[in-house]
């Protein structure tokens, strides 16, 4: 960066004087970094928050860090050069010390007390029919939130007061697979960190003053809500959801609808909302000729009480600092749509609700924010023409605009894109505009007999001609949609930015000779993306089910599981939660078979979640069973090699013995030159079979370890005779000590690399013609290793 001298400023007709050190700048000139601190300020907070989110620099170094150039910055004031890299640093690691205070801190406090009996004081809220424990008086500044659960304890006689809970608290279980989620992750950015298993809730003392307002808010949107929801009947979810952000079961059945059209937004507490709302009351105001100060305070004071009534989710709070923010610029002067306005909102933010940076909401405001405001600056394209080609062009280049800022967020974090929004910035949105208007007109004058009898049928017609437009334009009008959470939908993605970013960057610089270079270089990034996104057809994936087992092999579009997990805590049943969104996550049309080892409920409880999406011609077992939900099983009962899954073969091997866990099949799953045993839960007596009836047939480079990791007496003997070059080990949060250090012992002693689900998240193994490779999903992305 480039830095103002004395010099640029010094009168002609004034003997010019340099300083000796050309570093230094006069106290009267400021250089050009002073021009927009606080966008400065912005870029270093966010680069220190996610650089102590991944290497975690200790509280003393950060501290001294912080001081050291908060000393330099005021010992080296006339050095511009020094001067800005001390303050880029200063900023940067009280971000990082935010980070601390706000993650690293009460992570580290919880971990002592994970699995065990704790008593916490704190105010009981509620949010999305879940109830939390905030405000906890064992910390201090940014406090902690935590998940409260007891289906048979009442929480609502204690929302908003001040409480003392005593439970088991344990952490949120962490399963890391493709196309899934992980809950530890999602609630953590959250600033939630776990949840208690409440035993006892009991009222410490009476409410405060802002306690007692958030409860009385509160009362009043459910009888509102309930008197809403007899009037308008079943057009009431879409009211509700456009009005203060409540999503319930029949507004969840339209959100691909929604999202499909590019008007899933409008149903979200936004800064569209917050804009309509105080809008409406400003110019309510200076039409009966309020004085300007008076009527901007009045619409900021019941924009606030409007977020209260929202029960101050991130947006709506997001949404209200920048409309305040707005009117506060517009009423002294400044100019409100600037790069400066967006930095010092995103600043007062990041310092009350840190978690901001990491909520994909958040990030995919600001950003269109930030490209509203740069859309805006640009010149007016064809100034002479009618109004409406004016308005049809701005739409559309807003819409770009938004697009180039926002596609890569959309992309990182599994969302959808669809090519509507540039004909639904036209037409849908216009009219949910209209029909958000009407719903606070409505609302705010509900006391009134004819309001009453007049605006619900319009809020009805509104919403119904949105519906009948979304579900015409999703089903008549040709356009993209793209669902992020399938992996190679990602590809289009990247293409499709990195092509509007070519399209722009040229109609910017308008500059005919650089198009040819610019074209090649566009077409590199484009076989770059094509290259590293390539995965080879064969894949054989031990997916994280937590304590259980889920195998998948892929071919094309098609798979075949052994076992399909459980139910665990936090994720429930992992054929919902896992295996499908994994499936589906690979493009998986058909589920041919599925086997199983044996029928413990957290091998085969899963399959309910795949039954309801699947249509499965086989479903295979150690014997003829019927599991829950009417699935039979078709048993095998003899040495069997299955050819009907090509290019797999599957060699099924049947173990009788006396123990459950010995009643069971074990797989030698083989591709090329590739395979795989999976034992299942087999114990002594079932690997002593195993042996005696196959001996060097079991040979395979990768073995998963029988009974999660629990140690058996004769593992050795059947490790020597598998030869594994790898080792897996499936296993999660159980009370039975899994895997045994016994077992890792024997591993180490063997020489034998292993991996563990609960630490490493899934594994897959990618098969190719002379050689396979292993990548490590999730938790340990950066372990690979290739095998010749």
């Amino acid at each position: 960066m480039e830095f103002i001298r004395d010099q640029d400023f010094i009168s002609k007709n004034k003997p010019m004087i340099v300083p000796e050190d050309s570093n230094t700048i006069s106290t009267v000139v400021a250089p050009q970094f002073f021009r927009h601190p606080a966008f400065l300020m912005s870029i270093n907070i966010i680069l220190g928050f996610f650089f102590q989110e991944y290497f975690h620099f200790p509280l003393e170094m950060i501290l001294f860090l912080i001081g050291m150039s908060f000393l330099g910055q005021i010992l080296l004031y006339r050095y511009s050069r020094w001067f800005f890299i001390l303050s880029c640093l200063f900023w940067f690691m009280i971000s990082g010390l935010v980070h601390y205070l706000t993650y690293q801190l009460p992570i580290n406090a919880f971990y002592l007390v994970q699995g065990t009996k704790v008593t916490y004081q704190g105010t009981l809220q509620r949010m999305n029919e879940k109830y939390y424990l905030s405000k906890i008086e064992s910390f201090s500044g940014y406090r902690p939130i935590l998940l409260l659960k007891n289906q048979g304890q009442d929480f609502d006689q204690f929302l908003f007061k001040r409480v003392e809970i005593t439970g088991l608290y344990r952490p949120f279980v962490a399963c890391s697979n493709p196309g899934g989620i992980n809950l530890q992750t999602y609630w953590r950015r959250k600033r939630i960190f776990g949840e208690i298993q409440v035993y006892e809730c009991r009222l410490i003392n009476s409410n405060t003053f802002w306690n007692k307002i958030l409860l009385d808010l509160e009362q009043k949107r459910k009888a509102l809500s309930q008197r809403w929801k007899n009037t308008l009947g079943e057009e009431y979810p879409y009211f509700a959801a456009m009005l203060w952000g409540e999503k319930n079961e029949n507004f969840q059945d339209s959100t691909l609808l929604l999202q499909e059209t590019g008007i899933y937004h409008t149903f979200c507490i936004s800064g569209l909302h917050i804009t309509i709302f105080g809008g409406i009351l400003l110019f309510l105001l200076q039409k009966i000729h309020c004085p300007k100060p008076f009527a901007v305070g009045i619409s900021i004071f019941f924009c606030l009480f409007y977020l209260l009534f929202c029960s101050i989710s991130p947006s709506a709070f997001r949404a209200f600092l920048m409309f305040a923010l707005f009117l506060l610029t517009k009423q002294i002067g400044r100019n409100t749509l600037s790069i400066h306005f967006i930095s010092i909102a995103f600043i007062l933010m990041f310092f009350l609700q840190p978690e901001i940076i990491l909520h994909p909401g958040c990030q995919l405001s600001f950003l269109s924010t930030l490209a509203i405001i740069l859309s805006s600056s640009q010149p007016p394209i064809l100034s002479h023409s009618s109004k409406i080609l004016r308005w049809i062009i701005s739409s559309f280049g807003l819409s770009t605009a938004v697009t180039l800022f926002t596609l890569p967020l959309l992309i990182l974090n599994r969302f959808s894109f669809s090519s509507l929004i540039w004909t639904s910035n036209l037409i849908l949105i216009p009219i949910a505009q209209l029909s958000i208007v009407m719903n606070f007109i409505a609302t705010l004058g509900s006391w009134i007999p004819p309001v009453i009898h007049f605006f619900p049928s319009l809020i009805r017609f509104l919403i119904r001609i949105l519906l009948v437009l979304s579900k015409w334009s999703q089903n008549h009008i040709p356009h993209l949609f793209w669902q992020f959470d399938i992996e190679n939908q990602c590809i289009f993605g990247w293409i499709l930015w990195l092509s509007l970013l070519f399209l722009i960057g040229w109609l910017i610089l308008k500059k005919t000779k650089i198009i040819p270079m610019a074209s090649l270089i566009l077409l590199s990034l484009v076989l770059v993306i094509l290259g590293c996104s390539t995965q080879p057809q064969v894949q054989i994936w031990v997916l994280d089910v937590g304590q259980g087992l889920a195998v998948v092999g892929l071919f094309h579009n098609q798979a075949i599981c052994i076992d399909t997990g459980g139910i665990i805590r936090t994720y429930g049943n992992t054929g919902h939660t896992i295996l499908f969104p994994f499936l589906k996550n690979r493009n998986i049309h058909g589920l041919q078979s599925i086997y199983f080892t044996h029928f413990h409920q957290d091998h085969t409880a899963g399959i309910q979640g795949l039954t309801e999406v699947y249509d499965i011609p086989g479903f295979y077992g150690p014997f003829e069973k019927q599991l829950e939900g009417g699935t039979k099983i078709t048993p095998i009962d003899y040495p069997t090699i299955s050819k009907h899954h090509h290019p797999y073969q599957i060699e099924i091997i049947p173990i009788s013995g006396f123990q459950e866990n010995d009643q069971a099949l074990v797989y030698r799953l083989k591709i090329q030159n590739f395979s795989c045993l999976v034992c299942g839960d087999i114990e002594e007596e079932g690997i002593r079979q195993l042996l005696q009836s196959w001996n060097n047939n079991i040979q395979s480079e990768v073995m998963i370890i029988p009974h999660h990791g629990s140690y058996i007496t004769n593992l050795a003997q059947l490790i020597r005779q598998v030869q594994p070059s790898l080792a897996i080990i499936s296993t999660g949060e159980n009370r039975y000590g899994h895997p045994d250090q016994r077992t890792l012992k024997l591993l180490n002693d063997f020489k034998i690399p292993y991996y563990r689900t609960d630490y490493h998240g899934a594994i897959g193994f990618h098969i190719q013609k002379k050689n396979w490779k292993v990548t490590v999903y999730g938790k340990n992305d950066f372990s690979k290793m290739d095998h010749q």
